[in-house]
């Protein structure tokens, strides 16, 4: 009887002590299981980091490229519109310069012409009239002359200061309505002057010849204003 007891006594013991190691076993190996997961995904969430930060800086670069990119694409098309501006502005500036020129080498010739006609008529004229009659008549066209002058350089003058303050979209019609008005202003003094030397000539029967003075003065100056 007292040895089954015993028997009975070891083989509870060794049921608790291998439930015991059972336990033991399965906590040991629970915690390897955590241990092994916590690492597992440490490792994910490092590996991810690193995927997200290489996936930014390519980002970044790309940016940065594309930046670089729009920025010296800026500066070319700036660079381009200058080159063009620059080559319209010196072919506009060429273009005036030649008509100015032709202009001005037409004006001389037509001057230069009128002139030597004006000194033949009245070296024709002038031998006709009295002398002091001839001197008269000299003294009032070298007035006109002179008065035309001083004229055409304050015309001149404010042209130059109105287009300085003019936008370049209204100098055209401000230069037009100047030359009216210097038009109109010319041919009132032509007309005063045409009429002193009309009564000065009127006794010696010469009105028609004191129109073509006025004529071959007049108009080459009025032609001036176009240069």
């Amino acid at each position: 009887m007292g040895q089954r007891n015993y028997k009975d006594s070891l083989k509870a013991i060794e049921a608790r002590e291998e439930e015991r190691l059972t336990k033991s076993q399965k906590d040991y190996l629970e915690l390897e299981v955590r241990r092994l997961r916590r690492a597992k995904l440490l490792s994910y969430h490092r590996l991810e980091r690193e995927l997200l930060c290489e996936e930014l800086n390519r980002r970044q670069a790309q940016l940065e490229t594309a930046h670089a990119m729009l920025l010296r694409h800026h500066e070319l098309t700036q660079e381009l519109e200058y080159r063009q501006q620059r080559a319209v502005h010196m072919l506009r500036e060429e273009q005036l310069r030649r008509q100015h020129q032709t202009e001005l080498s037409n004006q001389h010739e037509y001057t230069q012409r009128a002139e030597r006609e004006l000194r033949k008529k009245h070296a024709v004229e002038l031998k006709q009239q009295p002398k002091s009659l001839k001197q008269k008549e000299i003294l009032i066209r070298k007035q006109f002359r002179e008065t035309v002058k001083i004229q055409t350089r304050q015309y001149k003058a404010l042209k130059a200061q109105v287009l300085a303050s003019t936008p370049r979209d209204q100098q055209k019609s401000v230069i037009k309505k100047l030359k009216e008005d210097q038009r109109r202003k010319l041919a009132l003094l032509g007309e005063q002057y045409e009429q002193s030397i009309a009564e000065m000539l009127q006794k010696q029967s010469v009105c028609a010849t004191t129109l073509n003075v006025y004529t071959l003065i007049y108009y080459p100056q009025m032609l001036c204003l176009s240069l």
